[in-house]
């Protein structure tokens, strides 16, 4: 059964693409930007995967979501490290 909240979740995520792709040139200037886009990137499939799970291959399409979700963190973490932490001690 779909759930509206998964369906909102996906359409705020939309925007916010939509919004970032559009102000890519300004985007561009954060530190490592392509790995901030790879994690946004992953969350936003890992949410498309959660609406497309109650059409398509219920079980395959959950497991993937659930791999992503995840994933994306992890980039997001490696871009924290790296734009903060990493950026610092190799200026100090």
């Amino acid at each position: 059964m779909l759930e509206e909240r998964e369906l909102t979740a996906v359409i705020v995520a939309l925007v916010a693409s939509l919004y970032a792709y559009l102000n890519r040139g300004k985007l561009t200037e954060v530190p490592y930007s392509l790995l901030l886009f790879g994690s946004f990137g992953l969350l936003l499939a890992s949410l498309v995967c959660s609406v497309l799970e109650v059409f398509v291959w219920e079980d395959t399409v959950n497991f993937i979501q659930h791999l992503l979700a995840p994933a994306s963190v992890v980039v997001l973490a490696i871009w924290f490290w790296l734009a903060f932490v990493y950026r610092e001690s190799s200026t100090t």
